[in-house]
């Protein structure tokens, strides 16, 4: 009994030329609800004159609003926010604003440099070095995150999920345009019954409108994947890289959006007949006669997959290292080297450089680390402002020339 038992759920044995010819289909196509899809059906009887009509201006208002989309990413979004003027613009700060006398904390005695890099919620200057450096800073990895650049390992997971998002879109134009293609060719017959219906045979006309269609489809999606993807490779802040990639998702499904709530009822009740039934999908294996299954595994799944690691890969080596090194060279022309000291030129036009301390307490533990820093002190201490000697401060001079060399580097 149980010989028995175990023969009857053996599974029978499939040939390969037998398999080939079961997946020759591919299951077919079922229609979508999508004004893409919607073009097969416009100028059919069945959907009205008015219907066609409304359809065929809905399908233009898709068109334009995606390529209005495209345009606003790619002109305002695909741009960099650092570049190598910013990095030069940072450093001008660097040496001229974020060390001088004038802009230093009189409470802390601590410099601009060091609030600024120290996240001091109190800065009265400096707002958008502070921001920068923050962007940056979460972006590349601080001391508080213990995963490696967090900002790049969540810019390529986007970056992929985006690519396998237009992929999809991408497979779907070509199964649906195959679909299509295959169909006899003669006078568009569309056979009704009250549950379903199915295309008997398009004409000539027809067929190549369709796939006229599909190619505009084709480019848009094409066009947004490459903005959408610089979109996302220039994008420092971290909160924002999700949202831009669902933001992007939303461009691409306009075309459902519109037939959902746009759409005329009886249009929507044919496609919805016509979504029951999947049109016949001839499998390009057959037509090329070659077998490019292998255990299972079949040529699409493997071409989309590898599509998708080359595009993130030419994204990464394109843009994404590029920019990864102008951060960093942003984030260390605000805060890299030494920060809590003060720059500025003597009346005998010698630079000075020195620590700020509370005015009387110059203390020996103090001079001893300037003269560690400078080597051979430069004069006495004096105080370079009034205000700053009102306010309690002193500034320690040092050798000229050991500060022309701190401070260039």
């Amino acid at each position: 009994n149980e010989q028995k038992d175990a023969s009857a759920i053996q599974i029978p044995e499939i040939t390969a030329t037998g398999a080939n010819e079961a997946m020759d289909i591919e299951g077919g196509y079922c229609l979508s609800g999508s004004m893409w899809d919607a073009t097969l059906l416009v100028g059919i009887s069945a959907v009205g004159h008015a219907g066609s009509v409304f359809s065929v201006l809905l399908l233009v208002l898709n068109v334009l609003v995606q390529i209005v989309f495209v345009m606003i990413i790619f002109f305002t979004l695909t741009e960099a926010v650092f570049t190598p003027e910013t990095v030069t613009a940072f450093r001008g700060w660097r040496r001229n604003i974020a060390h001088s006398p004038r802009f230093a904390d009189t409470i802390s005695s601590m410099s601009l440099a060091a609030r600024v890099c120290g996240n001091d919620a109190g800065l009265e200057v400096a707002a958008g070095q502070k921001d920068a450096y923050e962007k940056i800073d979460k972006y590349m990895g601080s001391s508080k995150n213990p995963l490696p650049q967090p900002g790049l390992i969540m810019c390529i997971l986007c970056l992929f999920m985006w690519t396998l998002t237009v992929s999809g879109e991408i497979n779907s134009m070509l199964r649906f345009s195959r679909a299509v293609i295959a169909l006899p060719r003669g006078n568009t017959v569309l056979e009704r019954t009250e549950e379903s219906a199915r295309f008997l045979s398009i004409s000539n006309r027809r067929c190549y409108f369709v796939v006229f269609i599909q190619m505009i489809r084709l480019a848009l999606s094409s066009v947004l994947l490459v903005c959408g993807a610089l979109w996302l490779s220039y994008e420092t802040d971290m909160s924002n890289l999700l949202l831009n990639a669902v933001a992007l998702e939303f461009v691409l499904n306009v075309d459902e959006l519109i037939f959902e709530n746009l759409a005329p009822l009886q249009f929507k009740h044919v496609f919805g007949l016509c979504s029951t039934t999947a049109l016949p999908l001839p499998s390009l294996l057959h037509q090329c006669r070659q077998d490019f299954r292998w255990r299972g595994l079949d040529v699409r799944t493997v071409t989309t997959f590898f599509s998708c690691v080359a595009f993130i890969t030419a994204i990464y080596a394109g843009f994404m290292m590029p920019y990864d090194v102008i951060l960093r060279d942003t984030r260390h022309a605000i805060c890299g080297g030494e920060l809590d000291f003060l720059y500025a030129m003597g009346g005998a036009g010698l630079p000075l450089w020195g620590v700020l301390v509370p005015h009387g307490n110059t203390t020996a533990h103090v001079k001893n680390q300037i003269e560690v820093r400078g080597q051979t002190a430069y004069g006495s201490t004096m105080t370079l402002l009034a205000t700053q000697k009102r306010a309690g401060l002193k500034l320690l001079s040092l050798n000229a020339h050991h500060s022309v060399m701190r401070s260039s580097s």
